[in-house]
Protein backbone atom coordinates (compact mmCIF):
# COMPACT_ATOMS: atom_id res chain seq x y z
CA UNK A 1 0.00 0.00 0.00
CA UNK A 2 1.32 3.47 -0.82
CA UNK A 3 2.46 5.46 2.24
CA UNK A 4 0.24 8.37 1.16
CA UNK A 5 -2.93 6.33 1.57
CA UNK A 6 -4.99 7.67 4.47
CA UNK A 7 -6.07 5.79 7.56
CA UNK A 8 -9.64 5.99 6.30
CA UNK A 9 -8.61 4.45 2.97
CA UNK A 10 -6.93 1.60 4.84
CA UNK A 11 -10.07 1.02 6.90
CA UNK A 12 -12.25 0.92 3.79
CA UNK A 13 -9.83 -1.52 2.14
CA UNK A 14 -9.92 -3.78 5.20
CA UNK A 15 -13.71 -3.55 5.27
CA UNK A 16 -13.77 -4.84 1.71
CA UNK A 17 -10.95 -7.39 1.81
CA UNK A 18 -10.43 -8.48 5.44
CA UNK A 19 -13.31 -7.25 7.63
CA UNK A 20 -12.41 -9.56 10.52
CA UNK A 21 -9.03 -7.84 10.75
CA UNK A 22 -10.87 -4.52 10.87
CA UNK A 23 -12.83 -5.66 13.92
CA UNK A 24 -9.56 -6.68 15.56
CA UNK A 25 -8.05 -3.29 14.78
CA UNK A 26 -10.93 -1.47 16.49
CA UNK A 27 -10.81 -3.48 19.73
CA UNK A 28 -9.42 -0.49 21.71
CA UNK A 29 -12.42 1.55 20.55
CA UNK A 30 -14.88 -1.21 21.47
CA UNK A 31 -13.35 -1.58 24.91
CA UNK A 32 -13.22 2.16 25.53
CA UNK A 33 -16.88 2.70 24.60
CA UNK A 34 -18.06 -0.24 26.71
CA UNK A 35 -16.00 0.95 29.70
CA UNK A 36 -17.60 4.40 29.47
CA UNK A 37 -21.04 2.80 29.49
CA UNK A 38 -20.01 0.80 32.56
CA UNK A 39 -19.04 4.02 34.33
CA UNK A 40 -22.31 5.63 33.27
CA UNK A 41 -24.20 2.88 35.08
CA UNK A 42 -25.50 1.12 31.98
CA UNK A 43 -23.66 -2.11 32.82
CA UNK A 44 -22.17 -3.63 35.94
CA UNK A 45 -18.35 -3.66 35.99
CA UNK A 46 -18.44 -7.44 36.17
CA UNK A 47 -20.32 -7.50 32.84
CA UNK A 48 -17.70 -5.51 30.92
CA UNK A 49 -15.89 -8.43 29.25
CA UNK A 50 -19.14 -10.20 28.38
CA UNK A 51 -20.53 -7.04 26.75
CA UNK A 52 -17.34 -6.61 24.75
CA UNK A 53 -17.68 -10.18 23.48
CA UNK A 54 -21.32 -9.60 22.55
CA UNK A 55 -20.47 -6.37 20.72
CA UNK A 56 -17.72 -8.13 18.79
CA UNK A 57 -20.05 -10.97 17.85
CA UNK A 58 -22.63 -8.43 16.65
CA UNK A 59 -20.01 -6.57 14.59
CA UNK A 60 -18.85 -9.78 12.93
CA UNK A 61 -22.46 -10.70 12.15
CA UNK A 62 -23.15 -7.24 10.69
CA UNK A 63 -20.05 -6.88 8.51
CA UNK A 64 -22.07 -7.27 5.33
CA UNK A 65 -24.53 -4.60 6.44
CA UNK A 66 -21.71 -2.28 7.54
CA UNK A 67 -20.06 -2.69 4.15
CA UNK A 68 -23.30 -1.84 2.33
CA UNK A 69 -24.33 1.08 4.55
CA UNK A 70 -21.05 2.95 4.92
CA UNK A 71 -21.24 5.66 2.24
CA UNK A 72 -18.07 7.63 2.93
CA UNK A 73 -19.77 10.83 4.12
CA UNK A 74 -18.00 10.51 7.50
CA UNK A 75 -14.79 8.94 8.67
CA UNK A 76 -15.18 5.18 8.93
CA UNK A 77 -14.07 5.27 12.57
CA UNK A 78 -16.90 7.74 13.28
CA UNK A 79 -19.41 5.48 11.56
CA UNK A 80 -18.17 2.36 13.34
CA UNK A 81 -18.19 4.13 16.71
CA UNK A 82 -21.87 4.91 16.15
CA UNK A 83 -22.53 1.25 15.28
CA UNK A 84 -20.71 0.15 18.44
CA UNK A 85 -22.75 2.55 20.60
CA UNK A 86 -25.97 1.25 19.04
CA UNK A 87 -24.96 -2.34 19.75
CA UNK A 88 -24.22 -1.47 23.37
CA UNK A 89 -27.71 0.01 23.72
CA UNK A 90 -29.32 -2.99 21.98
CA UNK A 91 -27.56 -5.38 24.35
CA UNK A 92 -28.72 -3.35 27.31
CA UNK A 93 -32.34 -3.24 26.08
CA UNK A 94 -32.32 -7.00 25.48
CA UNK A 95 -30.92 -7.63 28.96
CA UNK A 96 -33.31 -5.19 30.62
CA UNK A 97 -36.31 -6.90 28.99
CA UNK A 98 -35.46 -10.26 30.58
CA UNK A 99 -36.93 -11.24 33.97
CA UNK A 100 -34.43 -10.47 36.70
CA UNK A 101 -34.95 -11.37 40.36
CA UNK A 102 -33.22 -8.19 41.54
CA UNK A 103 -34.75 -6.18 44.38
CA UNK A 104 -36.90 -3.12 43.74
CA UNK A 105 -33.97 -0.74 44.12
CA UNK A 106 -32.15 -2.75 41.44
CA UNK A 107 -35.05 -2.29 39.03
CA UNK A 108 -35.10 1.43 39.76
CA UNK A 109 -31.38 1.62 39.07
CA UNK A 110 -31.89 -0.28 35.82
CA UNK A 111 -34.66 2.10 34.80
CA UNK A 112 -32.30 4.97 35.46
CA UNK A 113 -29.64 3.27 33.36
CA UNK A 114 -32.08 3.14 30.46
CA UNK A 115 -32.38 6.91 30.63
CA UNK A 116 -28.62 7.29 30.81
CA UNK A 117 -28.23 4.94 27.84
CA UNK A 118 -30.23 7.24 25.60
CA UNK A 119 -28.25 10.34 26.50
CA UNK A 120 -24.74 9.43 27.65
CA UNK A 121 -22.94 10.19 24.39
CA UNK A 122 -24.94 13.38 23.80
CA UNK A 123 -24.07 14.42 27.35
CA UNK A 124 -20.38 13.75 26.83
CA UNK A 125 -20.44 15.72 23.58
CA UNK A 126 -22.17 18.63 25.37
CA UNK A 127 -19.52 18.55 28.10
CA UNK A 128 -16.82 18.53 25.44
CA UNK A 129 -18.33 21.63 23.82
CA UNK A 130 -18.45 23.42 27.16
CA UNK A 131 -14.80 22.55 27.74
CA UNK A 132 -13.85 23.96 24.35
CA UNK A 133 -15.77 27.16 25.07
CA UNK A 134 -13.73 27.64 28.25
CA UNK A 135 -10.65 28.28 26.14
CA UNK A 136 -12.15 31.54 24.88
CA UNK A 137 -9.86 33.24 22.39
CA UNK A 138 -7.69 30.12 22.21
CA UNK A 139 -10.58 28.00 20.95
CA UNK A 140 -10.00 28.55 17.19
CA UNK A 141 -6.33 27.63 17.60
CA UNK A 142 -7.22 24.59 19.68
CA UNK A 143 -9.82 23.39 17.16
CA UNK A 144 -7.30 23.66 14.34
CA UNK A 145 -4.68 21.82 16.37
CA UNK A 146 -7.17 19.10 17.36
CA UNK A 147 -7.82 18.46 13.67
CA UNK A 148 -4.11 18.18 13.02
CA UNK A 149 -3.50 16.05 16.12
CA UNK A 150 -6.12 13.52 15.06
CA UNK A 151 -5.20 13.69 11.35
CA UNK A 152 -8.45 15.34 10.20
CA UNK A 153 -8.07 17.34 6.96
CA UNK A 154 -8.43 21.09 7.51
CA UNK A 155 -10.22 23.79 5.52
CA UNK A 156 -9.40 27.42 4.80
CA UNK A 157 -12.06 28.43 7.34
CA UNK A 158 -10.24 26.45 10.08
CA UNK A 159 -7.16 28.59 9.50
CA UNK A 160 -8.89 31.92 8.95
CA UNK A 161 -11.08 31.65 12.05
CA UNK A 162 -7.90 31.75 14.09
CA UNK A 163 -5.72 33.92 11.87
CA UNK A 164 -7.92 36.01 9.54
CA UNK A 165 -4.81 37.81 8.25
CA UNK A 166 -3.06 34.64 7.09
CA UNK A 167 -1.39 35.32 3.75
CA UNK A 168 -2.60 33.55 0.64
CA UNK A 169 0.74 31.83 0.07
CA UNK A 170 0.86 30.42 3.60
CA UNK A 171 -2.81 29.38 3.45
CA UNK A 172 -2.28 27.54 0.16
CA UNK A 173 0.80 25.83 1.55
CA UNK A 174 -1.13 24.62 4.62
CA UNK A 175 -4.03 23.36 2.52
CA UNK A 176 -1.60 21.56 0.25
CA UNK A 177 -0.18 19.73 3.27
CA UNK A 178 -3.28 19.31 5.43
CA UNK A 179 -6.31 19.85 3.19
CA UNK A 180 -6.29 16.18 2.21
CA UNK A 181 -5.53 13.00 4.21
CA UNK A 182 -2.08 13.29 5.77
CA UNK A 183 -1.77 10.14 7.87
CA UNK A 184 1.64 9.51 6.33
CA UNK A 185 3.11 12.61 8.02
CA UNK A 186 4.95 12.09 11.29
CA UNK A 187 4.02 14.24 14.29
CA UNK A 188 7.27 16.16 14.07
CA UNK A 189 6.64 17.11 10.46
CA UNK A 190 3.08 18.25 11.22
CA UNK A 191 4.32 20.55 13.98
CA UNK A 192 7.13 21.87 11.79
CA UNK A 193 4.69 22.71 8.99
CA UNK A 194 2.15 24.45 11.22
CA UNK A 195 4.62 26.40 13.39
CA UNK A 196 5.05 29.28 10.86
CA UNK A 197 1.30 29.94 11.04
CA UNK A 198 1.43 29.95 14.84
CA UNK A 199 4.34 32.38 14.87
CA UNK A 200 2.64 34.60 12.30
CA UNK A 201 -0.63 34.68 14.28
CA UNK A 202 1.04 35.23 17.65
CA UNK A 203 3.97 37.40 16.42
CA UNK A 204 6.63 35.30 18.07
CA UNK A 205 9.31 32.82 17.08
CA UNK A 206 8.44 29.65 18.97
CA UNK A 207 9.90 26.27 18.04
CA UNK A 208 7.89 23.36 16.71
CA UNK A 209 8.68 21.49 19.94
CA UNK A 210 7.14 24.21 22.09
CA UNK A 211 3.98 23.89 20.01
CA UNK A 212 4.04 20.12 20.53
CA UNK A 213 4.30 20.66 24.30
CA UNK A 214 1.45 23.19 24.16
CA UNK A 215 -0.75 20.64 22.44
CA UNK A 216 0.20 17.81 24.79
CA UNK A 217 -0.68 20.01 27.77
CA UNK A 218 -4.06 20.94 26.28
CA UNK A 219 -4.93 17.33 25.45
CA UNK A 220 -4.14 16.36 29.05
CA UNK A 221 -6.25 19.26 30.36
CA UNK A 222 -9.22 18.24 28.21
CA UNK A 223 -8.98 14.63 29.39
CA UNK A 224 -8.88 15.70 33.05
CA UNK A 225 -11.95 17.92 32.54
CA UNK A 226 -13.83 15.17 30.68
CA UNK A 227 -13.07 12.52 33.28
CA UNK A 228 -13.82 14.71 36.30
CA UNK A 229 -12.22 14.89 39.71
CA UNK A 230 -12.59 12.38 41.21
CA UNK A 231 -12.78 10.59 37.83
CA UNK A 232 -16.25 9.47 36.72
CA UNK A 233 -15.21 8.57 33.15
CA UNK A 234 -12.22 6.92 31.51
CA UNK A 235 -11.61 9.10 28.48
CA UNK A 236 -8.21 8.66 26.87
CA UNK A 237 -6.80 9.79 23.54
CA UNK A 238 -8.64 7.05 21.67
CA UNK A 239 -12.07 7.97 23.01
CA UNK A 240 -11.30 11.68 22.80
CA UNK A 241 -10.78 11.11 19.08
CA UNK A 242 -14.37 9.83 18.87
CA UNK A 243 -15.64 13.07 20.43
CA UNK A 244 -13.47 15.17 18.13
CA UNK A 245 -14.67 13.26 15.06
CA UNK A 246 -18.27 13.73 16.09
CA UNK A 247 -17.71 17.42 16.83
CA UNK A 248 -16.54 18.14 13.31
CA UNK A 249 -18.73 15.57 11.54
CA UNK A 250 -21.91 15.01 13.59
CA UNK A 251 -23.09 11.50 12.86
CA UNK A 252 -26.53 10.51 14.12
CA UNK A 253 -26.73 6.87 15.17
CA UNK A 254 -29.19 4.81 13.17
CA UNK A 255 -30.76 1.45 13.69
Amino acid sequence: MRPSDSENDRDVLLLREDPEALVVKYQPTVRAIVKNYVLSGLYRPSDCDDVIQEVNAALLAKLGSIRRNYNGTSFFRTYLSAVIRNECLKIHRATASQPDPMPLEGHLADKGANTIARTVFQHDQAVFRVILDQYGGEKPKLLLMLKLYFRIPITADDVLRWNPYCGRRMLNSLLKSFGKPFDHLEDRMIYRLITPLVNDAETKSASWDSLRKWMTTHIEEILVLLNGSPPTSTYDRETLRILVDDYFFPFLTRE
